[in-house]
């Protein structure tokens, strides 16, 4: 939730939308010219072509119209060259490519700090993009990160260069903050996310779905329950005046409403989100299995604190469908043996303490299950 991810938004094809592809590829041909065997192209319009395939989502095209732009003799100091190789970084990154994408990154800081190659724009967004970075590799030097992004936003502010990575970078300072503990000052920068987005892009942004699930995270880690809860509404109301209701990330908002219903005691509620969420990942078999699998096992966590131990042991069995993770895979198998011994199944239920304590060998607590069932046998 920290970041856009620009393959995670799209919308399904139009006529229109295919229309508009095929003009482009109508547009773009002219801009190859030569013999057939040797092909030049000109640097603006391998630019437009970069942008155009990034901003679509097609990294790979992106990519290969920064090369065919490379391979024309062109002054690397030049600001169209500069902004080719700010695509290529990105869509390196995009692409996961995050070695290449930083080497060239340090290449280009190294050429921007030449008398009288100082870029503003170029070089606040170059330290932008070495903050992806350190999220996309879960980099654990979040300070590093906080850093990169904020050199982002002193440039652009300095030279007034309000636009989008501006408020991307004021984003990644709020997940970054808010990582390592600081929620109140992790609050303020959610909140300025969100008045830029609104002030550049509009209250109808798309965007502001997924700031306004940030600071309810926030507002949550805070404690203030009511207010979070306002900005999942706000969140999901914003989201769906663009996506319909199997838009992949409105899971996570319904995950997030489903565990604040179940900390105030309204299993009802919870389920009921749980179960959209459930919806959404079924009808989005691309998104990672464990997603479905976490679904599922807190489901039956929320069953057993209704102590419906039938239902518990269903979603149980549903989520080791998709679950690889060990400390899940060991609260499932408790959740098991606790639904079995509550339902005076000692027998059924020691297997399944003996498995919780493979992967938690560390918690005594469930050594003493293991050991009253075994007592309650004989």
């Amino acid at each position: 939730m920290n970041e856009d991810d620009p393959s995670s938004c799209k919308r399904k094809p139009t006529i229109l939308g295919r229309l508009y592809w095929f003009l482009f590829i109508l547009w773009a041909l002219p801009g190859l010219k030569g013999n057939g065997q040797e092909k030049e192209i000109s640097l603006d319009r391998a630019l437009q072509n970069a942008n155009f395939c990034y901003h679509k989502t097609l990294f790979k095209d992106a990519l290969h119209w920064c090369e065919l732009a490379e391979a024309t003799r062109t002054d690397r100091s030049s600001a169209s060259f500069m902004n080719i190789e700010y695509v290529k970084a990105s869509s390196l990154i995009e692409l996961k490519q995050y070695r290449k994408a930083d080497s060239l990154i340090s290449e280009l800081f190294l050429l921007l700090k030449k008398p009288g190659q100082g870029n503003p724009e170029i070089l606040s967004n170059l330290h932008y993009l070495k903050g992806m970075i350190l999220i996309r590799t879960f980099d654990p030097n979040t300070e590093r990160m906080i850093s990169e992004s904020q050199a982002c936003i002193d440039i652009k502010e300095k030279h007034k260069l309000l636009d989008t990575f501006l408020i991307k970078a004021y984003n990644n300072i709020s997940y970054g903050i808010s990582l390592i503990g600081d929620n109140k000052r992790a609050l303020k920068y959610a909140r300025k996310t969100i008045e830029l987005t609104i002030e550049l892009e509009g209250p109808e942004s798309p965007r502001l779905g997924r700031y306004y699930t940030n600071l309810a995270i926030n507002y949550s880690d805070l404690g203030q329950a009511q207010e979070a809860m306002k900005m999942y509404d706000l969140a999901e109301n914003t989201i769906l005046r663009t996506y319909d209701r199997q838009y992949p990330y409105l899971a996570g908002i319904y995950m997030n409403k489903a565990i604040a219903f179940k900390d105030k005691g309204d299993f009802d509620r919870a389920l009921e989100y749980y179960r959209n969420a459930e919806r959404i990942y079924l009808a989005n078999p691309k998104l990672p299995y464990n997603f479905l699998g976490n679904t599922y096992r807190l489901m039956a966590s929320l069953y057993l604190g209704k102590n419906d131990y039938t239902k518990t042991i269903y979603y149980v069995r549903k989520s080791l469908l998709f679950t690889s993770d060990p400390g899940n895979l060991g609260q499932l198998y408790l959740l098991m043996g606790i639904s079995y011994r509550n339902s005076d199944q000692a027998l059924k239920a020691i297997p399944f303490f003996e498995k919780a304590i493979e992967y938690h060998k560390k918690l005594g607590e469930h050594y003493f299950r293991l050991g009253f069932d075994y007592y309650s046998l004989g």
